[in-house]
């Protein structure tokens, strides 16, 4: 395929399996070098995908660190909350290992939306090239980046804004052919446990609803300025995608959140959410009151977008008006 074909940007699965979000990724079909965007994880912006503007909760230090979380209901009934960041599996053999264990621990597992997909597409000869339109010391440094990123030599120079954000958001993120959820999903399978999820089908497209246009998605504007600011984070940290999972990978759940608001307050357009504040408050709405109600059906791991936990009136502080005990074990 050439740069003169279509792009489309979808929401599939992974490793072939309908296993459904949080176990999908974003993908896009498109032109050579452009293959392994589905690998990667900046699309979301802070991996989650519902990372919003929102500041963190004062909340207790313990909640500053932890993935997994046990949950009592009022009831006195038990289960665990898994907080989900789309990361490659094999950069967190230890959380994969806690994982395993806390799995056998339940009865079942709940997702929290449904299997749904949306596609969005836009003619290639719409977009424009972002490097042409930046300084020209700017747009040296990202080519070496778009290019270690496997964008073929002779394409780097047409390469539209989205692309050019996925490879300096993404860079350093392991390729996530089977994520962390993905294959904590695949093990609760192959256990045996049942399976659902919190939102209803409708629910799960009119949440899809919010992702960002087609011309939003495909050719978004970004200043020099926004550029030279995601330049000078990256000089601060290293590769921005490494960075994040290695954030992720220490359980810093807080400095994550942290450290994606940063990114968002850097004049980023949106990528996926046309707002992704928006876009948590409605995923809470629907996910937060269902889940002390379920304890009742048995002891459950419930997978859950990472992103919202610790976000202003997020997912910790609703369980815990609901009358639940939330904390972190893992």
């Amino acid at each position: 395929m050439t740069i003169g074909q279509l792009i489309a940007i979808n929401e599939q699965f992974e490793d072939g399996a309908n296993l459904g979000p949080p176990w999908g990724v974003y993908r896009m079909s498109h032109v050579p070098g452009w293959n392994m965007l589905h690998r990667r994880t900046a699309l979301g912006i802070g991996f989650g995908g519902l990372i919003t503007s929102l500041l963190p909760e004062l909340v207790r230090a313990n909640d500053d660190t932890g993935v997994f979380w046990t949950i009592e209901g009022p009831g006195g009934n038990h289960g665990i909350l898994f907080g989900y960041q789309h990361v490659a599996a094999e950069a967190l053999p230890d959380m994969l290992q806690d994982g395993e264990r806390l799995l056998k621990t339940v009865s079942r597992v709940h997702g929290d939306r449904g299997d749904v997909q949306k596609t969005i597409t836009a003619p290639n000869n719409t977009l424009k090239p972002l490097l042409p339109a930046l300084k020209p010391e700017l747009a040296q440094q990202l080519r070496a980046i778009v290019l270690a990123f496997g964008v073929p030599q002779d394409q780097v120079d047409a390469a539209p804004s989205v692309l050019v954000l996925t490879a300096l958001l993404g860079e350093g993120a392991p390729p996530p052919k089977v994520t962390i959820a993905g294959a904590l999903f695949q093990q609760a399978r192959a256990l045996g446990k049942p399976a659902d999820v919190l939102m209803t089908e409708p629910e799960s497209q009119k949440f899809l609803e919010l992702m960002v246009a087609e011309s939003g998605a495909i050719d978004m504007a970004v200043s020099n300025d926004t550029i030279a600011a995601l330049l000078d984070l990256r000089r601060e940290v290293g590769p921005i995608g490494a960075h994040c999972v290695s954030l992720y990978r220490a359980r810093k759940v807080r400095e994550l959140h942290l450290f994606s608001r940063r990114l968002t307050q850097q004049g980023l357009p949106p990528l996926i959410w046309k707002n992704p504040d928006a876009a948590a408050t409605m995923y809470l709405d629907l996910v937060a009151p269902r889940i002390v109600p379920r304890l009742a059906d048995g002891a459950a791991l419930f997978f859950l977008d990472g992103g919202t936990f610790l976000i202003e009136h997020g997912l910790l502080a609703r369980l815990r008006e609901q009358g639940a005990r939330v904390s972190a074990i893992a």
